[in-house]
């Protein structure tokens, strides 16, 4: 049967009612009792009392009438008889009322028959004793009759007997409030019990919604921490039949699509493009994502084995310029052999220019020895100075030599003429150190020609 938590909750919430009121119920119950007893106990008690209280009454009139009876006036004595009379029947009616009350036990009701004997004992010694010998003439023993004869015990007995039964209304009175007092010390102990087993029942209810409520939501949350961990081995064992089952249900069909998700990823991640992806919905983010990215990767290593096939063509098309380039370079080989020998030949210009130089500084020491080998040493170097020029040009025209072939070189491949281009430029440099050392000999055999005037 399936409970849902609404139903659970509201369930429980009638319970804990249905015992508040069963609890008001017994409550109001033993109340009612108390209530009613008290009611009765008042209502008859006061009744009862009031009965016995208006017999005592007309017993004490009558006793008084009887006591009167013999010293009236013997013309008035009808009057104080009929009187009696009437004290008669209305003491029958407080008998007769006494009896109609409600509730009166056994020994109540023999108090009343006894009342009723010690009554007509009295009035027959009444009739006998003070009325007989009142009316005979005899006062005396009719006031001694009244007063402490027969007659004066008679009544004393019938006012005991009232007396009695108004003690015996006393105790059964007492009896009504001990039981009234017991029915609401009862009233109060099932009230008190009842309430404590509401609370109980209320307690237990509660402990046991919350628990399950709570033990379903921890395993919930503790599946979440471990899913926020990157740990997807998660299992949600939750059997109720509510909110809280169809909730964990749920988590586990999220588990197993988190699951599907990450086993397409790892697919994915080993370069496996067949794995399918479905995804749940046109609202499935995470799936249609998947799905668009694995069409994607297809199209692009589609794409990419094409483009492998072009480059495998453009391979065989480079082979074939390479074996080309190949042929080029053993021609750029051969001149650069060439370029290699003329290169050597300006090697040994350059050296013979270095050793002109050296000559030119040993002329220049010569000088300093003296004006006329200066003279002398100026003639040898304009004479060295004119070889380093005939070996300058020579350079020059081998360097522009070098650089045609290094022109010519460049047109087979380009990569030669970043070497000639080197060397036209060195050469350039050697020719014009050798230009500004010849500007320097010559200003020197000027100063010379000066200095050979001033020592002649």
């Amino acid at each position: 049967m399936r409970l849902t938590i609404r139903v659970k909750l509201v369930g429980g919430f009638l319970i804990v009612l249905a015992l508040m009121l069963v609890v008001f119920g017994v409550g109001y119950n033993g109340l009612g009792q108390v209530a009613a007893a008290a009611d009765r106990l008042f209502n008859e008690n006061l009744t009862t009392e009031t009965a016995t209280g208006i017999l005592r009454r007309d017993m004490l009139l009558m006793r008084e009438k009887i006591l009167e009876y013999p010293l009236s006036p013997v013309e008035r004595r009808p009057e104080f008889a009929a009187r009696m009379r009437e004290l008669e029947s209305e003491i029958a009616a407080d008998l007769a009322s006494l009896r109609g009350q409600s509730g009166l036990t056994s020994t109540q009701r023999g108090l009343l028959d006894t009342t009723e004997e010690n009554i007509a004992d009295w009035y027959r010694a009444r009739d006998a004793g003070v009325i007989g010998k009142a009316d005979a003439g005899d006062l005396e023993a009719a006031a001694n009759g009244a007063l402490f004869g027969i007659g004066g015990q008679a009544f004393k007995n019938a006012f005991d007997a009232v007396g009695e039964f108004a003690g015996e209304t006393r105790v059964t009175a007492q009896a009504a409030a001990d039981s009234a007092k017991a029915t609401q010390r009862s009233a109060t102990t099932m009230q008190i019990g009842v309430a404590v087993v509401g609370i109980i029942i209320g307690i237990a209810l509660g402990v046991f919604l919350s628990q399950a409520i709570a033990k379903g939501i921890g395993a919930m949350l503790k599946a979440a921490d471990g899913i926020a961990e990157g740990d997807l081995e998660q299992t949600v064992d939750v059997k109720s039949k509510d909110e809280i089952g169809d909730m964990a249900a749920a988590f586990g069909r999220m588990i197993e699509y988190l699951r599907g998700m990450a086993g397409a990823a790892a697919s994915l991640a080993t370069g496996d493009l067949t794995a399918e992806v479905t995804p749940k919905s046109e609202r499935d983010t995470l799936g249609n994502a998947f799905s668009d990215m694995i069409a994607n990767l297809r199209k692009t290593i589609g794409e990419v084995d094409e483009a492998a096939d072009g480059l495998a063509g453009a391979s065989e098309q480079l082979s074939n310029a390479a074996d080309q380039a190949g042929q080029a370079t053993q021609g750029i080989a051969t001149q650069s052999q060439d370029l290699a020998a003329s290169s050597t030949q300006q090697g040994k210009v350059v050296e013979d220019t270095v050793e002109s130089v050296k000559q030119l500084g040993t002329a220049i020491t010569q000088i300093a020895d003296g004006s006329q080998q200066q003279a002398r040493s100026v003639e040898a170097t304009s004479t060295a100075t004119g070889q380093v020029s005939t070996a300058i040009g020579d350079v020059a025209k081998n360097a522009q030599a070098a650089a045609q072939g290094s022109r010519e070189a460049d047109e087979a491949a380009r990569a030669g003429q970043a070497v000639v281009e080197k060397t036209v430029a060195g050469m350039g440099r050697i020719r014009g150190a050798v230009e500004s050392v010849e500007s320097t000999i010559s200003g020197l055999g000027e100063q010379s020609a000066e200095i050979g005037k001033i020592v002649s």
